[in-house]
């Protein structure tokens, strides 16, 4: 080890780092220099640097100096919603990504909201019972109050979602209050089952020239879309079986498309009339944010949107989980269509690390010197690619489910296939001995920050 450690030389110039690697010819030739340069963007140092030789790669630990701070400030945010988008100017116009039909109506847009996490109705326990009856009656006046002062208000704002979420605590509060006074001997299941009743009846519904945006979608109310530019196909028991009640608090929803190209757009609201069994389109729309596109009104060129892609989506849905349920196994599957079958598996490794790469690992084997790009954000995960039937895979993906907690995650199948295809590239990276760990293949998903 004593000798091949004299293969390895590092120079550092500021925050510039080059190694060089000395690769020993088998035939006694001489030996082959490799050189890594790499341009940080957090300070480093050589002290404490450590080299290892493995069967097929070199592995050189240089400390990074605050990095831990680099992560923390990008993975922990309360939020990754920009500020931009709660700006009521750039809803003027509204596009498919697809294929640039303006979706909008010709309404103005007065008010836009910035929506809690998917997960508040699990959490609202922590924010909206209280044992004074009189706060929730407060709060409740408030509530009343700001639906007054909405309708007699005709300027255009834009209202954080702390300001949001205080008038809207209030229904919640005073409901809590009043289920826990009037059922004061229910179990914890029959009071959790209560609880989530009220819950239903509070979702947060879109509004006439209102905007709610959450991490991944923004909901508009139907009166503001252009419904000629949209096409909705009820299907009454998919709807019910995918987005409704039983899996979790939220109103039944059908998927819609763009009557243009037909891309998947989103999910629009049903109304289910539960005596007749019929169904109607509702009055609330959900837009995925990487299926449309936003401009500023004095920048006509540059998407807003733009950094919203599947695999944010998908690296926004697992650091929910992560975070909420402490759940780091998922099942990808299906989001639209009759397809019911998990496309992807993926098990969350590290979350608190970054990653700097060359663009292909061809740059490392065809060329003597490699320029490495910087650190970015990333999660570390091992996955598996359920697309190609394989029964022993969906065998250890039920186990997941049913014995160990895993979580599904429900995409797009195209946005799943181009996820798939990041994945591999990003595994086609790494020395083949550390691809495979457990028959899961060992990748990398970017944390696109704001």
């Amino acid at each position: 080890l004593a000798h091949l450690q004299r293969h390895v030389r590092t120079a550092l110039d500021g925050r510039r780092l080059i190694i060089q690697v000395l690769i020993p010819d088998t035939q006694g030739s001489s030996p082959t220099a490799k050189t890594v340069e790499y341009v940080s963007d957090c300070d480093i140092s050589l002290e404490g640097a450590s080299c290892r030789w493995a069967v097929d790669h070199v592995a050189i630990r240089v400390p990074v100096v605050d990095l831990g701070a680099k992560l923390n400030g990008t993975l922990e945010k309360d939020s990754y919603i920009h500020s931009v988008e709660l700006d009521s100017a750039v809803y003027q116009v509204l596009l498919c990504r697809g294929c640039g039909t303006n979706l909008r109506a010709s309404t103005a847009i007065t008010r836009v909201f910035s929506l809690p996490s998917q997960f508040w109705a699990e959490l609202s326990d922590l924010w909206a019972c209280h044992g004074c009856a009189g706060h929730g009656s407060h709060h409740q006046h408030e509530h009343e109050h700001a639906h007054t002062q909405d309708a007699s208000s005709s300027t255009s704002t834009s209202e954080p979602a702390r300001t949001h979420m205080e008038v809207e605590s209030g229904v919640f509060e005073s409901h809590a209050v009043a289920s826990e006074a009037a059922t004061p001997d229910l179990s914890q299941q029959e009071h959790r089952h209560h609880h989530e009743t009220n819950l239903r009846n509070q979702i947060i519904s879109a509004q006439p020239a209102k905007i709610f945006v959450s991490e991944t979608y923004i909901q508009m109310h139907v009166s503001d879309l252009n419904l000629a530019t949209v096409r909705l196909d009820v299907d009454k028991d998919t709807a019910i079986a995918e987005y409704g009640h039983g899996a979790g608090v939220e109103a039944v929803k059908s998927p819609f498309q763009c009557a243009t190209c037909s891309s998947q757009l989103g999910l629009w609201s049903l109304d289910i009339d539960g005596s007749s069994g019929s169904v109607q389109a509702g009055s609330s729309v959900e837009l995925l944010k990487h299926r449309i596109a936003l401009y500023r009104p004095n920048d006509v060129h540059t998407n807003i949107l733009s950094s919203y892609t599947p695999e944010r989506v998908l690296v926004t849905e697992i650091m929910n989980r992560a975070n909420v349920h402490s759940c780091y196994k998922f099942v990808i599957k299906p989001k639209f269509g009759s397809n019911v079958r998990p496309l992807m598996q993926v098990l969350l490794v590290n979350w608190n690390m970054a990653m700097a790469s060359s663009e292909n690992v061809e740059s490392m084997e065809t060329h003597d010197k490699c320029l490495v790009g910087a650190l970015r954000p990333v999660l570390k995960v091992m996955y598996s690619d359920l697309r190609e039937f394989d029964s022993s895979r969906l065998a250890v993906v039920n186990r997941w489910c049913e014995e160990q907690g895993a979580e599904v995650i429900k995409m797009a199948e195209t946005d799943c296939n181009d996820i798939l295809s990041l994945l591999r590239s990003r595994h086609q990276l790494l020395p083949p001995s550390c691809r495979v760990l457990n028959k899961l293949l060992v990748s990398y998903l970017n944390v696109t920050d704001i």
